[in-house]
């Protein structure tokens, strides 16, 4: 970046998060994830997620039909435990960690599109994106949507760094936010995916086998460390989006029961 570039690059970043935190409101639409995402996060504040856990699951396996998960990823509620532990249940505050992480993905956008445009073209397109009406509306909600863009877009832009680099550094940071991105949503483990086949695309199928080697190292020993803190809840969303479980209440269904 030229010293002239940085101006506009941040002026639009800091106009896009100013814009989005008028646009917010104090309340917040009647979604149940997000009183799932906060009640998680009162747990981890509490140490006492387990108990989380096994009451939401109860309430789950009781329910006509799943309204949820027994627990959602903890990365989403672990960035909301401090913003709680100081604002409490404050849901402007609660949604300013959306801003925080959209403005970094704009950021990581900026990035990515200079691997293929020149400069002023990828200032056009993070401007594009951070002043389009549904994004900035996105960041009133207190769900995991935007921390997991952020995360995802900067996994890719590693992967395409590490595919031609291959430095350790790289490698590490790869392993780390592919981790974060899991971390935060469950679908975050396909982003293994465009790792492995950005080392087949520069590398033969051998050498790409070993440069995979230390991200999928860092992603496993995260995997198991977080696993070992945290109860389970990447795996309940498996089982609540499965066909059986979506499908479960309409298929029990008696004749003359209405259907609500």
């Amino acid at each position: 970046m030229t010293k002239k570039n940085i101006a506009p690059l941040l002026l639009i970043v800091l106009a896009s998060s100013a814009l989005s935190f008028f646009m917010l409101t104090r309340g917040h639409v009647w979604l149940d994830d997000f009183a799932a995402y906060i009640m998680q996060a009162k747990s981890i504040l509490a140490w006492n997620m387990d108990g989380f856990v096994h009451r939401n699951a109860f309430t789950i396996q009781n329910s006509s039909y799943p309204p949820g998960p027994a627990a959602y990823p903890w990365g989403f509620p672990l960035l909301l435990a401090p913003v709680y532990a100081v604002f409490g249940l404050n849901a402007l505050a609660l949604k300013l960690v959306s801003i925080a992480f959209y403005a970094l993905f704009l950021l990581v956008l900026y990035f990515f599109a200079r691997t293929r445009l020149d400069e002023w073209d990828s200032i056009l397109l993070t401007g594009c994106f951070a002043f389009t009406p549904s994004l900035l509306y996105a960041n009133d909600f207190i769900l995991s949507d935007i921390p997991y863009l952020a995360f995802s877009t900067l996994g890719i832009l590693l992967a395409d760094r590490y595919s031609r680099t291959s430095t350790r550094q790289s490698g590490l940071a790869l392993g780390l936010v592919a981790f974060l991105a899991f971390f935060t949503r469950t679908n975050g483990i396909l982003l293994l995916v465009p790792v492995t086949l950005s080392l087949l695309v520069h590398h033969s199928w051998r050498d790409a086998a070993k440069r995979a080697f230390l991200p999928l190292c860092v992603f496993a020993l995260l995997f198991l460390l977080q696993a070992l803190l945290f109860p389970g809840g990447q795996e309940s969303y498996f089982s609540h989006f499965s066909m059986g479980i979506l499908f479960q209440p309409l298929l029990h269904v008696h004749p003359g029961t209405p259907v609500r």
